[in-house]
């Protein structure tokens, strides 16, 4: 159930900062303000109260879905972190060990 809501909320998420939702959104915005503005049939005059509330229930929504989305980046990138470090650790490891290994070759040489 955790997984279908996390993959819920990034497709959510996604769509919400899309160029589509973005553009049909303002759309919807600039609809609303015409229509209530200059029909004989107005269900929300100015100063728009209506179109007030559903803005900040969305901003609402919004802003939940993107701490959540977020928390989960944050989240994989953390692991994503550790994975490096423990990479570069041994990375660092081999590189002392070759790094003695020539020590000792060139003592060798040395002495012979």
């Amino acid at each position: 159930m955790r997984r279908a809501y996390v993959r819920l909320i990034d497709l959510i998420a996604a769509w919400m900062t899309s160029p589509v939702f973005v553009g049909t959104f303002f759309g919807l915005i600039v609809a609303w303000i015409a229509w209530n503005t200059y029909s004989p049939w107005r269900f929300d005059p100015p100063p728009y109260m209506g179109l007030n509330l559903v803005m900040s229930a969305l901003a609402g929504i919004q802003a939940t879905t993107v701490a959540v989305a977020s928390r989960k980046t944050e989240a994989q990138q953390r692991k994503l972190d550790e994975r490096l470090l423990h990479i570069a650790e041994a990375t660092q490891a081999l590189v002392r060990a070759q790094h003695r290994a020539l020590e000792r070759l060139a003592e060798e040489a040395q002495q012979k």
